[in-house]
């Protein structure tokens, strides 16, 4: 019946003039943000709200407290050194070199003072500071160097551990510099991808094996890489430009084969207690450094990590994506030899909230556009996971509109790998976490 009425509605639309039609187009209202599968949901010109005792509860829009953008520091190149703009942050910065080559897994060594960020601004004075006895890196002789700098605000919190590439000897400049890795993901008996993110779009090679493998124009780069041999070490490099940087990985077992080996399996790394690395802006660095380093010492091919990386529970993306580098910055070192396979949990979530007090009212639920803006996807931009899951709950017998994204993604939250005659399911318990839905009739 309800097709037939639609039909005739249909056919009787087709008697109206064209002039008609154009005005039905222009004032056709607007698509409804709320996604489908959300009830006691509404939406105005002010925002998301929850009707209650004839009120309406607004959604509690936040900013984050700090950005990755904004505690990276946009650094430029000076007569001198490098100039840093922290956007109004009051606080500290320390740093130091960073002696690639000079260890396998490399860390800023931090000079003997600091200097202090004034409305966002601080400057690292290079060439008076950081030459003669104290470049231990060698860059007044090759004008280049990597510097890491740490960021604390002015209540004492680590923000952020970056790094900046700069070349010339007075004045600088600062070069193409790998923010983020190289990771290993995805490791076969035959190859695997080297992801890494850089400070500007440019493009880059992985060379192992004899071979060169390119990724263009990019800032996030994912490179696979093969033709290798089952449970073999290869030296690989990371060239941007003539910048090059080297490591090593070690293939996995040919399936079957039975071939001994070690992994490793934990969770929950969200700030610890202390301050100080402990509590990295949402991430507790210092546990994660002695667990890499742990790996290391007991020789793990890879590393499964299930849940509550970081404190989470944002309602800004952006809040969320410097809570992950902070994790990932703490495990890099290390991470560039052996996987690191990470799952979500209840930590990861990414919420919109409405509360009020008077009402009674705390829901939250899993941010949307879930295809944009959920805690799944914002998840699958900062790892490198299996895309071997199913899709998601949309097209399943209760998706109320099988047209539109009313469910957050699986890909990279739901996955499988093997090595050797190990399987691995990860599964996502807290899949469009939502931990006030009884409050949504």
């Amino acid at each position: 019946m309800i097709r037939y009425m639609l039909m005739i509605g249909l056919s009787t639309g087709l008697l109206f003039s064209c002039a008609d039609m154009a005005a039905q187009k222009t004032q056709k209202a607007p698509k409804n943000p709320v996604p489908e599968v959300l009830s006691n949901l509404e939406h105005d010109e002010n925002g998301f709200y929850i009707p209650k005792n004839d009120r309406k509860i607004y959604e509690l829009i936040e900013t984050a407290e700090y950005s990755l953008n904004q505690v990276m520091g946009s650094p430029v190149g000076t007569a001198t050194g490098i100039d840093f703009n922290f956007q109004g942050l009051q606080g500290r910065m320390y740093y130091g070199f960073v002696p690639y080559g000079d260890s396998k897994h490399p860390h800023p060594v931090y000079f003997a003072r600091s200097v202090e960020i004034d409305s966002g601004r601080a400057s690292i004075n290079i060439a008076t500071s950081l030459r003669g006895r104290y470049d231990m890196i060698g860059w007044e002789k090759s004008g280049k160097g990597t510097l890491g700098y740490r960021v604390i605000n002015e209540h004492g919190n680590f923000l952020y551990d970056g790094l900046v590439t700069f070349e010339g000897t007075g004045p600088f400049a600062v070069d193409i510099t790998m923010i983020e890795g190289p990771f290993i993901n995805l490791l076969g008996p035959h190859g695997a991808t080297i992801s890494f993110t850089l400070n500007i779009a440019h493009d880059a090679e992985v060379r192992i094996n004899g071979n060169t493998f390119s990724s263009n124009l990019n800032t996030v780069h994912e490179i696979p890489v093969n033709g290798l041999e089952p449970d073999k070490v290869y030296d690989y490099s990371v060239m941007i430009e003539e910048n090059e940087y080297k490591y090593q990985l070690k293939t996995a077992p040919s399936p079957g084969s039975r071939t001994a080996f070690t992994f490793s399996y934990a969770s929950d790394s969200r700030s610890g207690n202390g301050g100080g690395e402990r509590d990295m802006w949402g991430a507790n660095a210092y546990i994660m450094k002695r667990i890499m380093a742990m790996n290391v010492e007991k020789g793990v091919s890879f590393m499964q990590f299930s849940g509550d990386l970081i404190n989470g529970y944002e309602t800004r993306p952006e809040a969320m994506q410097l809570q992950y580098a902070n994790w990932k910055r703490a495990i890099q070192p290390f991470a560039h030899y052996m996987p690191v396979y990470v799952s979500m949990g209840n930590h990861e979530a990414l919420n919109r909230l409405f509360i009020s007090r008077e009402d009674t009212v705390f829901v939250s639920l899993d941010r949307f556009p879930y295809d944009t803006e959920s805690g799944e996807v914002i998840f699958a931009q900062n790892f490198v996971n299996p895309t071997n899951g199913p899709i998601s709950e949309d097209g399943a017998v209760y998706d109320p509109d099988k047209k539109t994204a009313n469910f957050p993604t699986y890909e990279e939250n739901v996955f499988y790998y093997t090595h050797d005659n190990v399987a691995v399911v990860v599964l996502n318990s807290d899949y469009w976490y939502s931990p006030s839905t009884r409050a949504i009739r």
